[in-house]
């Protein structure tokens, strides 16, 4: 918990509100710069119960896409890298897994090598690091890093993956645009596409002894 050097008198009288049986909502209002964010804060961090922080200090209210994706976020995604991930195994960076889970996210079905992921990722480590780290997502049923594979050569582990996300609606929760503006970009309508195929093929092998591996064309592109 952290240590605060004031606490404002509102903090216990709304804690107290959400301990009654009474459930009201309670709202904190007042002109700007006087405080009311820190006793939000205060009140967040003494809260024994979930809590989801969102922030919306905007002229205009944030649109239905920005509250799903902050929904998906905080309550669906955290839980499921905090019960799901996490417990599989000791995980001496879980900040990077997250934000691993996130870059991922962020490129559908687009080939990335680990050299770029460390470009883009504070703390990473090197490259085995998020090699297993994607290994461990995708045991938990998230991402997969499609290796490559061509003809008469196995698949090599540190080939630059093609990431897959599971599931499509992770994407469009978080990054996902109105389905109009998604439709009239054609390169990620068509990444979007490509993941969808991906997450289909890993979702119907998943107890068979199979595995699923990028095939590589001759003069074909990522």
């Amino acid at each position: 918990m952290k240590e605060y050097l004031y606490e404002r008198p509102i903090v216990e009288r709304i804690l107290h509100g959400f301990r009654s049986d009474k459930k009201l909502l309670q709202i904190i209002t007042g002109p700007r710069q006087v405080g009311k964010t820190t006793a939000a804060m205060q009140i967040a961090d003494k809260w024994n119960g979930p809590v989801i922080n969102a922030t919306a200090d905007s002229p205009l209210p944030p649109g239905p896409e920005r509250i799903r994706s902050q929904y998906v976020t905080d309550s669906l995604i955290e839980t499921v890298l905090a019960k799901d991930v996490l417990p599989l195994q000791t995980v001496a960076k879980p900040a990077l897994l997250r934000n691993l889970f996130m870059l991922a996210v962020a490129h559908p079905a687009q080939i990335l090598s680990y050299n770029k992921m460390l470009g883009q990722l504070q703390d990473a480590g090197n490259t085995t690091t998020l090699a297993h780290y994607v290994r461990l997502l995708e045991s938990a049923f998230l991402i997969s890093g499609l290796e490559l594979f061509r003809q008469g050569i196995s698949a090599k582990r540190g080939s630059s993956p093609k990431l897959i996300s599971w599931n499509n609606s992770l994407i469009n929760a978080i990054y996902g645009q109105p389905f109009e503006k998604t439709r009239q970009d054609y390169s990620r309508w068509g990444r979007l596409i490509e993941n969808a195929v991906g997450a289909h093929l890993l979702n119907h092998l998943v107890g068979d002894l199979l595995f699923c591996f990028l095939l590589a064309k001759r003069g074909a592109g990522g």
